[in-house]
């Protein structure tokens, strides 16, 4: 029997999955064998604790384990990535007790252990958040671990149930919904290739809304899919929903101007234990300009 929840109804119902990636600019990873109650580190104190002291930062801090709950080598493996400068480290464990959290942001590494080589792949598999990243997550996580066993990790929760199975590849912070075992080594090859995989994107996490949904819908018109090739600089509202983007491409500032709109579907649950059902909305462009001076 399938199972029907969050993840199927958005997919069935063709939810729009970019610019929705979330603004999360850096990554503290924490190896934590699982099972994984609703909080991955309720039996972990200093992970709780690094959790509290990364709330007033856009940094997240995420439990990971192998595949099949493997138990961890020697010594639990911990990674600060930034998202925004694009490295990764390896850090001692038993650095996290002190670790500020606010060196995930930095243009260089802490220098608490070693440059790590990217990528790593985290894929969602916290059913005890939703049913759907368990049900959806753990084929996705297999396929994945079968192609790329060190860079592949499972992960807790990093938000979009709905968008099952949830694939997210580091540094860059990019964000994939929707990612069946099948589409695993197309996703992961683009990515290796410094390139997007447009049709599972969510976005790049860090930039508002607006932003990655301009980035998308413009990378979308002038066939652009290097990570990099677009650079988000600012934005403003201009009124209800609308707002003007100013992305950086091939050089020049072009702006953008995208719209929020109802999508028309019905309203339904953002996860599979919500109660409470809510719109969808969907973003299109209406202008495109190229910025002179």
């Amino acid at each position: 029997m399938t199972y029907f929840g969050c993840a199927a109804v958005s997919q069935s119902a063709g939810e729009q999955r970019f610019g929705k990636a979330g603004m999360t600019r850096g990554w503290i990873l924490v190896e934590q064998p699982g099972p994984w109650g609703p909080n991955a580190f309720a039996k972990f104190p200093v992970g709780l604790d690094l959790l509290e002291r990364a709330r007033e930062w856009p940094v997240k801090v995420t439990a990971i384990r192998r595949h099949g709950r493997a138990a961890p080598g020697d010594e639990r493996a911990a990674f600060v990535v930034s998202s925004s400068a694009g490295w990764v480290e390896r850090v001692p464990f038993s650095a996290l007790e002190s670790l500020d959290p606010s060196v995930a942001l930095a243009d260089s590494p802490p220098g608490l252990g070693v440059r790590h080589r990217w990528p790593l792949y985290l894929v969602c598999t916290h059913g005890s958040k939703d049913t759907c990243c368990a049900v959806r997550g753990r084929p996705l996580a297999s396929a994945l671990a079968a192609l790329r066993p060190e860079e592949t990790w499972e992960c807790s929760h990093v938000g979009g149930d709905r968008f099952a199975p949830n694939l997210v590849c580091l540094p860059h912070s990019l964000f994939y919904g929707h990612v069946g075992p099948a589409d695993a080594l197309g996703v992961v090859e683009a990515y290796e290739r410094c390139e997007l995989a447009m049709p599972f994107l969510r976005g790049r996490s860090g930039t508002p809304e607006e932003g990655q949904a301009a980035d998308f819908l413009l990378r979308s018109r002038l066939g652009l899919l290097d990570v990099d090739a677009v650079g988000f600089v600012g934005s403003v509202e201009v009124s209800e929903d609308v707002f003007d983007v100013d992305l950086s491409v091939r050089g020049a500032v072009t702006r953008v101007r995208v719209r929020c709109r109802d999508d028309g579907n019905e309203p339904r649950a953002l996860t599979c234990s919500a109660v409470e059902r809510h719109d969808s909305w969907s973003w299109e462009i209406d202008s495109v300009a190229e910025l002179v001076g």
